[in-house]
């Protein structure tokens, strides 16, 4: 738009300002807010990280020191305080190996089952790893089945495979077992002479088994 004058250009302004003035202020009253509602956030998260990663330093401590009372308190604090940051699924991993040393079964199975199906994304298959273990070392070997997963592609798929060849084993499953640990060694990467041998003991059996029932073959 063109102003013969400059008073034009002024009065245009003024009218605009008179038009636009409560929007513009109030936008930028708004933005205000919410930046410094996000930064308001971002500060509070942060400072509950950095109070979540001090309790589970003492927690770490007091657990290396053997004082099992500091253990627990810290560590439920961690659970009841700090859910949403990953040391609450640390802190209850940490009292679920409490509760093995002190042979607490059935309350470690409670903390790793809780992580394994709550906790902390990055923590959870660790946690159903060790509660499959746990289940196994109790001889419950269906019910350690039924906690690992059918399938897994991430870093403990080795494990779990391995793991499911030991329970099938352990139920007299010896086809089965070693199907599943030729997989393991399929997705091992650095080789393992423990899982090979647990392989070739089985592929040993097979072939002694298949040859006594040659010779008794008439």
């Amino acid at each position: 738009m063109n102003y013969e004058t400059e008073e034009e250009k002024i009065q245009a302004l003024k009218d605009g300002w008179k038009q636009y003035g409560n929007a513009i202020v109030s936008g930028i009253a708004v933005a205000a807010l919410v930046f410094a509602g996000w930064r308001y956030w971002e500060t509070q998260k942060t400072t509950k990280a950095v109070a979540a990663s001090q309790h589970y330093e003492q927690l770490l401590n007091d657990f290396d020191a053997g004082n099992q009372d500091a253990v627990l308190a810290r560590g439920q604090t961690l659970i009841d305080d700090y859910q949403g940051t990953p040391y609450s699924g640390l802190g209850e991993l940490v009292l679920a190996k409490q509760a093995i040393e002190q042979q607490e079964w059935q309350q470690a199975a409670t903390y790793l089952q809780h992580v394994a199906e709550q906790g902390p994304s990055e923590f959870r298959p660790v946690a159903r790893l060790r509660w499959a273990r746990l289940l196994a070392n109790q001889q419950d070997y269906t019910a350690a089945l039924a906690v690992l997963p059918a399938e897994h592609q991430g870093p403990y798929a080795v494990a779990y495979l391995e793991l499911r060849g030991d329970l099938l084993l352990a139920q007299g499953d010896e086809v089965a077992a070693r199907a599943a640990y030729a997989k393991a060694l399929e997705k091992e990467q650095q080789g393992s002479p423990l899982l090979q041998m647990k392989y070739d003991d089985l592929a040993v059996a097979d072939i002694i088994g298949d040859d006594a029932v040659t010779t008794a073959t008439p």
